[in-house]
């Protein structure tokens, strides 16, 4: 076997390796003991039962170590009833138990006015591998809004962060279309600001195409 080869299938082997080592220190960071998880899935069920005004089931314990929410560390994953999104369930800086309604309820609402423009400008809904839109777990505590009182994001001092990922290499046209997206939710829901990152799943093992992310 030549040696530029051999080197390659190194190289190859070694990203193959890193990745693996990636996902799985990931995978342990979502991962809770199990009594934590049993206290926090007996306390979310009694926040739900008691003190919430919709139906749900508490699913499953998530433990943030990797630091992806601010919020919380630990929480439960609530399927909620009669809902298109579940929420969290954890607790605040004082131990008292809080949900991500709020946040849920406004994430979802923005999805429904992107979906139909990024389908209109990257294709059908088979282009869109992810769309994932975050807004803080906590905002509706901070904001003091009730659950069965949500408004409508439109207009709220809160700015999302965005990340959408699309089964295909970049084109010429991506930087006009998120702009495109930036103006959308900026002139029909108010939005002040934020963040939006467009990805690429192109399949490619080795040079992704760069992913385009714009502050607004």
């Amino acid at each position: 076997m030549p040696t530029k080869t051999k080197a390659l299938l190194v190289v190859i082997i070694f990203i193959v390796a890193l990745a693996m080592g990636v996902v799985y220190l990931m995978y342990l960071g979502f991962t809770t003991d199990d009594d934590t998880a049993s206290s926090l899935k007996n306390e979310a069920t009694t926040y739900i039962n008691e003190s919430f005004p919709y139906e749900g089931d508490v699913t499953e314990v998530i433990n943030d170590s990797t630091g992806v929410y601010e919020a919380f560390q630990h929480a439960a994953i609530v399927d909620l009833d009669q809902k298109d999104f579940n929420m969290l369930v954890f607790k605040n800086e004082q131990g008292q138990l809080v949900d991500s309604y709020v946040a849920e309820v406004w994430e979802d609402e923005l999805e429904n006015v992107l979906v139909p423009e990024i389908e209109s400008r990257f294709g059908s809904s088979d282009m869109i591998k992810e769309l994932w839109i975050a807004y803080p777990k906590n905002i509706g505590q901070k904001k003091e809004i009730e659950p069965n009182n949500v408004p409508s994001v439109a207009g709220q001092d809160v700015n999302p962060h965005i990340r959408l990922t699309i089964n295909r290499g970049e084109e010429e046209s991506d930087e006009e279309d998120l702009q495109a997206l930036i103006d959308l939710i900026q002139s029909e829901l108010e939005v002040p600001g934020g963040r939006i990152t467009l990805s690429y799943n192109d399949q490619a093992f080795l040079f992704k195409d760069s992913n385009k992310s714009e502050n607004f």
